[in-house]
């Protein structure tokens, strides 16, 4: 199916059947009713876009494409999108399995990417922002909501997000089980730059997943550039610069449902942060949970965590209530109030050439 240049303003949804391949030869759409776009069937399998394409939505309540229990995605379109309804989303992924998402996708009102109970799912080459509108949602955001058994296999890659200063409603990059479900199992993330969001807005959430690798994090300007609330998870190369929060944190003192444990974390850079809270939690790197939880088996390496103006970062490491077993190994932590604030007793800290 070929879209020739040009102009399309469309009145009702259209459906694309199974090895379909949609190329977009620089198309404008503007969507002229409260419906969608495109939109797959369950069944549906070997869909293919490609080209640029230029999407306008109306601020109704629908708008975009949807992928309804489709297989063997591949999503190669640079799309620039604008109009989409506040908690809607350009491409929906339902039910969806082995999924592509890497043409490039930019907005500065809307959110993009929604996958619901998905596996397999690659999702890279997001470009957004400043934003000038809250979208009221994430930006990309993966969930299962155990409705239709367990999801895996989440591989989400090379985006950056300006928040523009008015994101405030949730984390721009958010991946997590509902709350009671089967995790999620199999969950890389790499190469996210996140910046500029208000309030409790994160920049990377991951929580209630299982197998989860991080790396290449970079947030500023946000409340926890990265907070893993997982088990068996592996983090690598995280950077904030003037966190309200944490630069990064593992566990969570208030939303935190489940024990977590085996969780390792290699250079975590911290510089300015925590400047939004008080104790425990006005620290660059944070180990924490919540009531009723726990937070254990975790090792930190090569951790860099300072205060650069004598005034906002007032502790390296904050370790909460409910944390066991917490071991630190090489690198320098340092805050105006001191290097470490533990709610936990001396057994349960230990640091190994920390500066």
């Amino acid at each position: 199916m070929h879209l020739t240049k040009g102009t399309y303003f469309a009145k009702g949804p259209a459906v694309i059947p199974s090895n379909t391949t949609v190329d977009f030869q620089d198309v404008t759409v503007r969507i002229g009713y409260a419906g969608l776009f495109l939109k797959t069937l369950p069944g549906t399998h070997g869909v293919r876009l490609i080209g640029n394409l230029a999407f306008v939505g109306n601020r109704g309540d629908f708008g975009g494409i949807s992928f309804y229990g489709t297989s063997d995605l591949s999503i190669e379109t640079r799309v620039d999108v604008s109009g989409i309804a506040p908690n809607k989303q350009f491409l929906l992924f339902d039910r969806c399995q082995n999924g592509k998402v890497l043409g490039g996708m930019r907005s500065s009102d809307s959110r993009l990417v929604l996958a619901t109970d998905s596996s397999s799912l690659e999702v890279g080459g997001v470009h957004a922002g400043p934003y000038r509108l809250d979208p009221g949602d994430s930006i990309v955001r993966v969930i299962c909501t155990g409705a239709h058994g367990p999801t895996s296999g989440i591989y989400l890659h090379d985006i950056d997000i300006d928040g523009g200063n008015v994101l405030a409603t949730t984390s721009p990059v958010y991946v997590a089980s509902a709350k009671g479900q089967p995790p999620i199992h199999d969950v890389t993330v790499a190469r996210c730059r996140i910046r500029n969001t208000l309030a409790l807005v994160d920049g990377v959430d991951v929580g209630r997943c299982v197998g989860v690798t991080v790396s290449d994090i970079y947030g500023e300007g946000v409340n926890v550039a990265l907070a893993v609330v997982a088990s068996s998870a592996t983090v690598s190369k995280v950077e904030g610069r003037r966190c309200r929060a944490q630069a990064f944190e593992y566990g969570d003192p208030k939303y935190q449902t489940d024990d977590i444990s085996g969780l390792e974390a290699d250079g975590i850079v911290a510089r300015d942060c925590g400047l939004g809270w008080g104790g425990v939690f006005s620290s660059g790197i944070g180990i924490f949970a919540s009531p009723g939880t726990s937070t254990s088996n975790v090792r930190l390496r090569n951790v860099d965590a300072m205060d650069t103006d004598g005034k906002s970062q007032r502790f390296g490491l904050g370790v909460g209530e409910g944390v066991h077993d917490v071991r630190v190994e090489g690198g320098r932590l340092y805050g105006f109030a001191g290097r470490v604030r533990s709610l936990v007793p001396d057994s349960e800290l230990t640091l190994v050439g920390v500066a």
